[in-house]
């Protein structure tokens, strides 16, 4: 391999490790995330439940019936779909719920909602 060549693919190994450490600084070292990451856990007896979401922020925003839209379904949560885990069957009104991994989605009225869980 030529001297150049060599250079040339230094170079490029350089810039590529410079964008790497920009988009990581970019992305969360230097920022404070505007709706940061949780986890919320819950044991009573031998049942175990687990919520995964982003915590939205109000930020002077009207939210309900505007940035999330009445009788439409939303993810429920900032950034991504609000996801919860339990290791025993739960009963959610009339239904049972079988113990495993979940979204939670939301059909959000003025008044009442709608919840919706997909596995």
């Amino acid at each position: 391999m030529n001297r150049f060549l060599k250079w040339i693919i230094g170079l490029l190994v350089l810039v590529a490790i410079g964008v790497f450490v920009y988009s990581v600084l970019n992305d969360g070292l230097l920022k404070k995330p505007l709706s940061p990451k949780k986890i919320v856990s819950f044991k009573v007896d031998d049942i175990e439940l687990k919520v995964f979401y982003n915590r939205p922020s109000k930020r002077n925003r009207e939210i309900f019936g505007a940035l999330v839209p009445y009788n439409q379904v939303w993810r429920t949560g900032a950034n991504e779909a609000t996801t919860f885990e339990t290791n025993k069957s739960l009963k959610v009104g009339t239904d049972s719920l079988p113990a495993g991994k979940y979204t939670l989605w939301t059909i959000p009225n003025d008044s009442t909602w709608h919840v919706m869980f997909n596995r």
